[in-house]
């Protein structure tokens, strides 16, 4: 009667440290790719930056472009930086 409540809580064990590491995996995919995000939003804010003020810069939403301000494009870039940040 003992041996199969070990063999039960080790079973319970050995199931939770699975999923946490399950988790844990899960987490660091995660990270890595909002630390991706972060990379191409900081290049594209570099990139656009480098463009002079009174140019207009296209962006994409979905499959539609957009013609708009320089300006305009760096702010939807900086909201986009801040979200990934809280994440």
């Amino acid at each position: 009667m003992a041996d199969e409540e070990l063999k039960k809580a080790f079973q319970d064990l050995q199931f939770k440290t699975n999923e946490t590491k399950g988790l844990i995996a899960q987490g660091e995919i995660t990270r890595k790719l909002n630390a991706q995000k972060q990379r191409m939003s900081e290049l594209s804010a570099a990139s656009i930056a480098e463009v002079p003020d009174n140019y207009m810069v296209y962006r994409s939403i979905g499959r539609m472009f957009l013609l708009s301000t320089k300006k305009a494009k760096l702010l939807v870039i900086i909201r986009k930086l801040l979200n990934i940040s809280r994440r």
